[in-house]
């Protein structure tokens, strides 16, 4: 049962993962000695958001990270669904910790019944306050998990994702 717990914990967190491999190429940059981003992600994860016992092993979508670093986080962030678009909107915290206004948004609107995500890497700037993203017509009526971050504009920056639910 110790191997088939740890391969399910293993193929759970790849199977979350793969579909934003390119996502977290910039999401876990920062994060990635001697290692790719997407492995760091790998072990960040599985360390903190699987849950359960084999075989009922799931990812804990609140405790993921999809971007990992100092960069002060996303302020009072919401997340609406409609007419097949996401919007996302925030506080502008510019000013507070190492936030700046011209922090550009990570974006990431998972699909987990479908195995599929559509993400922003480089998004409007932290003082903007708000974005839309057009989600695939075959995700209606689908729940999707949204997380949000901040990529500073010369990219030597990255905050936590945050989740901001389903």
């Amino acid at each position: 049962v110790g191997q088939m717990n740890q391969r399910t914990r293993f193929s759970t967190i790849l199977g979350f993962l793969k579909p934003i491999t390119p996502f977290l190429r910039v999401g876990f940059k920062l994060f990635a000695v001697k290692q790719t981003a997407f492995n760091s992600a790998m072990s960040y994860n599985l360390a903190n958001a699987i849950i359960g016992e084999y075989p009922d092993i799931s990812v804990d979508l609140t405790s993921a990270l999809v971007s990992r670093g100092n960069l002060t986080p996303i302020a009072n962030a919401d997340a609406t669904i409609q007419d097949g678009t996401a919007q996302i909107t925030w506080d502008d915290n510019t000013g507070s910790g190492s936030a700046k206004a011209n922090d550009k948004l990570l974006l990431v609107v998972y699909n987990s019944m479908k195995g599929e995500a559509t993400f922003e890497t480089a998004g409007p700037d932290r003082s903007a306050g708000t974005f839309e993203i057009p989600l695939p017509a075959n995700w209606v009526g689908d729940d999707v998990d949204v997380y949000a971050g901040f990529i500073s504009f010369d990219g030597k920056e990255v905050a936590n994702s945050v989740y901001l639910g389903q």
